[in-house]
């Protein structure tokens, strides 16, 4: 499977966890958006299918494609019971979520009153990797038809969590092309790669929420 294809399931649970289907259904929706970039609809297309499935109650534990080795970790088991509730007070169990695995994806949500805290690993990393895929990921909330929304997103390298790690912050603004708030941080030790998604923290303060997802990150990463 190439990159760009774990890219896409990620935003896609990202997507997910911010806003359902409604952001990107929109977006897809329209014709302008096939006349004027058929690539960004075909990606933004490729999510709303995923996410379709996701929410449709897809279950049970599929295989990953030929060649997608999942990796030998239980996602749930990055964080503990008491490491999610210094954060998030009255979050539930975390519970696996197995609609990625077939990308090569394992994933463990905590559902909150503030909406859920996902972690998710997948291999396959190299020096560089946590960048590139915190890049990626934004094509799950940035308005594909807007000319240099991308720019607007500030990518912070994060210290002390993994090998590396970087983070994003970023308040939904659609001026600035950005469609639905976004939280998460990506880091990797060796060849295995951990997302922190925690989209509520983007409606907050965008200091603590780096901070907060340094702290989750670091707890998470090394145990990976």
């Amino acid at each position: 499977m190439s990159s760009f294809s774990r890219r896409a399931a990620a935003a896609a649970l990202l997507v997910a966890v911010c806003v359902g289907s409604a952001v990107v259904g929109a977006v897809v929706g329209s014709s302008a958006v096939r006349a004027a970039d058929k690539p960004a609809f075909d990606a933004a297309r490729e999510l709303a299918d995923k996410i379709t499935a996701q929410t449709k109650g897809a279950s049970g534990a599929p295989k990953a494609d030929s060649g997608d080795e999942l990796p030998k970790v239980d996602p749930c088991s990055l964080l503990s019971a008491g490491e999610v509730r210094k954060f998030y007070p009255k979050a539930a169990a975390g519970v696996r979520e197995r609609t990625r695995e077939k990308y090569g994806i394992v994933a463990c949500t905590w559902d909150h009153p503030a909406g859920t805290l996902v972690t998710q690993v997948t291999l396959g990393a190299k020096p560089g990797s946590a960048g590139e895929e915190a890049r990626g990921i934004a094509f799950g909330f940035v308005d594909p038809l807007k000319p240099g929304a991308g720019k607007s997103i500030r990518y912070e390298a994060i210290a002390g969590v993994g090998d590396e790690a970087v983070a994003v912050v970023e308040k939904q603004d659609e001026k600035q092309g950005i469609l639905s708030p976004a939280a998460y941080l990506y880091t990797q030790r060796g060849d295995r790669q951990l997302a922190i998604i925690a989209v509520d923290l983007a409606r907050g303060d965008r200091v603590s929420a780096l901070r907060t997802l340094q702290d989750i990150g670091k707890a998470a990463a090394a145990r990976l």
